[in-house]
């Protein structure tokens, strides 16, 4: 059974402020799955622990490794862009 979580459930797992999230759902980083009937969003919790661990590997490599992520993620949206 999937388990969905809030913006707040999401934020805590990602050591994150709520604002952060909304950032990233608007950049594109993380994907809303789902909506109550009121609005509210809702991301699939494998997609937030998988995002998480993600993070984390990033930070254990150092800023080298979050700059080639970094470049890769622009190229990859101007890719998909054109």
């Amino acid at each position: 059974m999937e388990v969905f979580l809030s913006v707040a459930d999401a934020s805590r797992i990602l050591g994150i402020t709520p604002q952060t999230v909304r950032l990233m759902i608007r950049r594109g980083t993380l994907a809303v799955t789902a909506r109550t009937a009121g609005g509210i969003q809702l991301f699939r919790r494998d997609d937030v622990e998988h995002l998480a661990a993600e993070r984390a590997a990033r930070r254990q490599a150092g800023p080298a490794a979050h700059m080639v992520h970094m470049v890769h993620t622009a190229h990859t949206a101007a890719v998909e862009s054109s």
